[in-house]
């Protein structure tokens, strides 16, 4: 019976556990959010290191998100350019320029949803220009397809 420990309180912790953190702190390092030895009452915050070697940026969450702005600025653009024509320009150009431009902010919105869902499958990396780019991407792919729609049923309905 001499083995026994000593009756525990409610607020005692049993030897065995440690309330250490789940990860091993080495002498020297100073962990996230842990207290240091000597510094009562306070807590220092220390990021996080990136392995050496890894990059801490996601040049297709990027180029998404660059693509996904061209998209709008193109389309914006557009806009500008076919109110202008329409004061100076007949139907036939207006219609043509219409098109292409619409095109052209199509095919930058899909590769910027494209480039966007693979920058967010990329692990490691952050994400959140991809998100965006990846967003901005799908609305306008939804946009412009919703107007081609709508606009191909008008004139089939309507001729």
């Amino acid at each position: 019976m001499s083995d026994q420990q000593p009756a525990q309180g409610p607020h005692e912790v049993p030897p065995h556990v440690s309330s250490a953190p789940p990860y091993a702190q080495q002498p020297g390092v100073q962990q996230p959010g842990v207290q240091q030895p000597g510094t009562p009452g306070q807590y220092t915050y220390v990021a996080p290191q990136q392995p050496p070697g890894t990059a801490a940026a996601n040049p297709a969450g990027r180029a998404s998100l660059i693509l996904g702005l061209v998209s709008i600025g193109l389309g914006i653009l557009i806009d500008i350019l076919i109110q202008v024509m329409i004061r100076t320009d007949g139907y036939m150009v207006v219609s043509v320029v219409s098109g292409v431009g619409s095109l052209f902010a199509f095919l930058t919105a899909l590769a910027a949803l494209i480039i966007g869902l693979i920058g967010i499958r990329r692990p490691g990396v952050p994400h959140v220009a991809a998100g965006i780019g990846a967003g901005i991407g799908i609305a306008g792919v939804l946009g412009i397809a919703s107007s081609y729609l709508i606009g191909t049923v008008g004139s089939l309905l309507f001729f």
